[in-house]
């Protein structure tokens, strides 16, 4: 049971008439639905709760919220995430039983990302509201949701508003709300109406970062014409942050679910998540007329927002204004930081908005390693604005390296997958969205420092995802990656033979496998390319198949099913080839519940070798430790003289503060057994 959203009936007759809504997971049936109670004395006791979705399957529908018609309707909310489509359904006899649920949108392709930038995750729940005011619109339902303008746009969120004037039995076309002109996110957005039908929404905004889409804002708009248009959107928060990682570190930015508004006569009421302290996010709240326009203002934000360095050195951040209206006052700028007796350079006191600043941050001698919060705030008059900046102190090995950002670009890059050839050349790959749609990059590196500027391998219309390279005794880089299309997902495959300078035409390597995903490639002392992945096969198994290349690459055989199942899992597996001896390491996941953030599936390690030229592998050894809930991302090596690695991303659930760590196990009989 999750994701519960309650309302009170206030208005109408059955003024003592509470009611709530939730999402329950069946994880013996398999399925997701909407499940629905009330009570009629206060919340004193609460009716057997009934199912509102009786024929939804599998794990799809979510996100139902609850509010009430001027007339004591309840109205009822939800998405199915397998279509992305908002439903509605309506209650006339107070809770009682509901009407069949109708369509009010489907996004399809128009969805939101279930990441955007820096890993933040966000659905497309939609907020509901319902006008309850004595006015011409009275019965108006509103449905807000994030989502696209157009189906792979490089803007991925923006915030739109549904309107329904028949009491939800049809609805007008969506209408944008956020008016900036940037491709930055804007996301989680919360609807509400006052007592005079004006229609206002809150929602988190990215458009203050406009070179890097990091910094997060509140921002909010009103409609005075029943959704038709909006108000110039009005900056709520005063300070800028950057993204803070829940504290179990299962999904690095979960929040803002929950970030809501509400009408109190001409005032709205505004509380959210928010991360401006830059360890734990704190909720916020404020309260506002709901017709407050946006004045002439500023922000203030970065072209550098994440820097690192060591004890007794500096770092410079780039800074930056916005001006917004006709702001034209100078900015008076100070810095602050919980980094202890650190010093401040600011290349300038004082700017006007839309110009930029040089930050320098000195850190001290004793400084301890760790994340650190910069805040740079300009002040101007009769208001102070503020923006966050993130330190990140090494120490004093000089074997700690400062990262250097490869991708450089607005999207999220993940994913990446690295190989040395035989003359030392790095090769990357990597995963990224900047483009608006998933796709795959490759760029190279001659001496370890510099690397060349990104190459798109896959220019792809539907997703491009988890691409695995390697390289042959020839030079020949091989890289694959799994795309998708309306027919599945397929391996797709290209190599470059002159150092990244040109690539083979990509081509469909698993035709005849439509579900094929996550894959990993492997090069033996023949030189043959060995290629291993999860697939979905015709006779409802799931399978880690190997195929085997002996011609470069032009052409691929599959020789071996080396596990297989007909469980619902999702097999993960690496491949690492030492002498004769083939290590093949994998994680497991059975679907019990289709949540990213549910524990509720049984979670599996495994390891199994061949020695034999006929690759007739071992039988399996589970190597996940008792207590583990969660193991992925797995790493192997192995060095020839029997020694064996594997280190892996896993969940303890019971040790004191659970969290998503790294852990590592070896073997020193070349995978006989290992120690944890």
């Amino acid at each position: 049971h999750d994701r519960p959203w309650i309302a009170v009936d206030s208005r109408s007759p059955a003024q003592t008439n509470v009611y709530v809504s939730w999402t329950q997971f069946d994880d013996t049936e398999k399925r997701s639905s909407i499940m629905f109670a009330r009570s009629t004395n206060g919340g004193v006791r609460f009716s057997t709760p009934i199912e509102v979705t009786p024929n939804a399957k599998g794990f799809n529908i979510d996100g139902s919220r609850l509010a009430l018609g001027p007339n004591g309707e309840v109205y009822l909310s939800w998405v199915d995430n397998k279509t992305a489509t908002i439903f509605l359904a309506k209650s006339t006899n107070n809770g009682t039983s509901f009407s069949p649920a109708t369509q009010a949108f489907a996004l399809g392709e128009l969805r939101t990302p279930t990441f955007l930038n820096g890993s933040f995750r966000t659905n497309i729940y939609p907020s509901l509201a319902v006008d309850t005011s004595n006015t011409p619109t009275r019965g108006f339902v509103y449905l807000a949701y994030n989502g696209r303008t157009r189906i792979n746009s490089p803007d991925k969120s923006d915030i739109f508003l549904l309107r329904s004037t028949s009491g939800g039995q049809t609805w007008d076309s969506p209408v944008k709300v956020n008016d900036d002109e940037t491709i930055t996110d804007q996301w989680m957005p919360s609807v509400t109406v006052n007592s005079s039908g004006k229609v206002a929404l809150l929602w988190y905004d990215r458009r203050n970062s406009p070179v890097n889409n990091s910094l997060i804002d509140v921002y909010a708009a009103t409609s005075f014409n029943a959704g038709q248009t909006f108000s110039a959107n009005l900056r709520v928060t005063d300070t800028s942050w950057p993204l803070v990682p829940t504290p179990t570190q299962i999904v690095f930015g979960y929040h803002g679910e929950y970030n809501q508004i509400s009408a109190q006569g001409d005032f709205i009421n505004l509380h959210w998540a928010d991360d401006r302290n830059g360890t734990d996010p704190n909720i916020f709240f404020a309260k506002l007329p709901v017709d407050q326009l946006q004045t002439p203002d500023f922000s203030l934000g970065g072209r550098t927002i994440f820097a690192t360095a060591r004890p007794n050195e500096s770092v410079t951040f780039l800074g930056e204004s916005l001006r917004v209206g006709a702001f034209n006052d100078f900015i008076q700028l100070s810095a602050s930081s919980n980094l202890p007796d650190a010093g401040f350079e600011v290349s300038t006191q004082e700017i006007l908005a839309s110009n930029g600043f040089n930050l320098t941050v000195f850190i001290p001698g004793k400084t301890r390693p760790g994340n650190y919060v910069v805040t740079v705030t300009g002040s101007s008059k009769d208001r102070s604005r503020a923006t966050t900046f993130r330190l990140t102190v090494l120490n004093n090995d000089p074997e700690a390296k400062q990262s250097s950002n490869l991708s450089r670009n607005l999207g999220e890059s993940t994913r990446p997958k690295i190989v040395a050839d035989s003359q030392g050349v790095l090769h990357l790959v990597w995963q990224d969205d900047t483009d608006g749609v998933a796709s795959i990059f490759y760029a190279n590196s001659f001496d370890g420092n510099e690397f060349s500027s990104p190459i798109n391998l896959s220019r792809n219309i539907d997703p491009a995802l988890r691409p695995t390279i390697t390289s042959d005794k020839q030079g020949r880089i091989h890289i694959i990656w799994q795309e998708a299309n309306p027919l599945g997902n397929f391996l797709v495959y290209t190599r470059t033979d002159d150092l990244g300078k040109t690539f083979l035409p990509k081509r469909i390597i698993t035709p005849d496998i439509p579900n094929s995903v996550n894959a990993a490639l492997a090069v033996d002392a023949n030189d043959t390319i060995n290629l291993v992945w999860s697939a979905n096969l015709a006779n409802s198994q799931t399978a880690i198949l190997l195929a085997e290349s002996k011609d470069g690459g032009e052409n691929f055989t599959i020789v071996k099913t080396i596990a297989s199942t007909t469980k619902p899992v999702v097999y993960e597996p690496i491949l690492t080839i030492d002498k004769n001896t083939f290590h093949l390491a994998y994680t497991m996941l059975e679907l019990t519940r289709q949540r990213f953030d549910s524990s509720s599936f049984v979670a599996g390690l495994f390891y199994q070798r061949s020695t034999s030229e006929t690759l007739d592998f071992a039988e399996p050894i589970n190597l996940i430790p008792k207590d583990f809930v969660l193991a992925d991302s797995p790493v192997l090596l192995a060095n020839g003289l029997g020694q064996v690695v594997l280190v892996f991303a896993g969940f303890n659930s019971q040790v004191p503060f659970p969290s998503r760590d790294i852990y590592y196990m070896q073997s020193f009989d070349n995978g006989a057994s290992f120690f944890f």
